[in-house]
């Protein structure tokens, strides 16, 4: 075993600890994929599955968006499966050291299936979509929490601030281009701004946040609400359109 396995190992058993002294979860750990902080799948011997999940402390209202409106989604029916919260022992969110750095840990339930981005293309439905995040949304419209009223770079009601990004395109010919594209995008989204509706929504329903059923159409399950923000309701549809057409 090398060096670096060695740690790993080390590492997984910390993992273990956490979710067993903070959460009352016992069982093995492995690694799963995330873009912040580190993420591990939780198994118990009765096989049942959950997700521990180490966030930087300056996430903090974030995550408690997210475990509220995880709660709240577990009261209703959207019509699609979402992962359920699993509070801790002491309630809160709990700081934990890992890897020599602080953390703060929380919990959710494990959801089975295939994501998206795993199929070819042509299986996906844009009706079956549409309709997801519609009933989704319907039952979002009804949640309300302060921390969903936020700065979201992805927000597209908040299109603004993207004037500040076109530096980095080394193009002249591509940055005029997208510049101007820019303008004209807002200039029409000004007009339209005191019109369109708002509520809270998901945000990225991309083929990474999509569980799929084995028939490689049907949608069971939606998760990462960590871009859940108050906005326009049709930036729903249009965030799932763009991704969808991405291939």
């Amino acid at each position: 075993m090398t060096a670096r396995d060695e740690k790993e190992r080390g590492l997984l058993g910390d993992a273990v600890c956490i979710a067993r002294d903070h959460f009352g979860i016992s069982g093995t750990a492995g690694r799963l994929y995330g873009c912040e902080g580190h993420i591990f799948r939780i198994r118990e011997a009765a096989g049942t599955q959950w997700v521990l999940k180490l966030s930087p402390a300056s996430l903090a209202d974030s995550i408690e968006l997210q475990c509220h409106v995880l709660n709240f989604l577990a009261r209703r029916n959207p019509g699609v499966a979402t992962p359920s919260h699993k509070p801790a022992l002491e309630n809160g969110l709990p700081r934990v050291e890992f890897d020599g750095e602080p953390w703060l840990a929380w919990m959710v339930r494990y959801l089975p299936g295939r994501v998206q981005a795993s199929i070819d293309p042509k299986y996906r439905s844009p009706h079956e979509l549409g309709a997801v995040m519609g009933r989704l949304d319907r039952v979002l419209s009804r949640f309300d929490d302060d921390k969903a009223r936020r700065y979201l770079r992805w927000d597209l009601a908040q299109g603004k601030d993207l004037r500040a990004g076109a530096g980095p395109v080394k193009d002249p010919v591509r940055r005029e281009l997208a510049g101007y594209m820019l303008e004209r995008s807002l200039a029409a989204v000004d007009r339209l701004d005191t019109e369109l509706r708002k509520s809270i929504i998901h945000g990225d329903a991309n083929d990474h946040n999509l569980l799929i059923d084995h028939d490689e159409t049907t949608i069971t399950a939606i998760i990462d609400f960590g871009d859940l923000v108050e906005t326009w309701r049709i930036v729903e549809a249009a965030n799932a359109a763009a991704y969808a057409l991405f291939d």
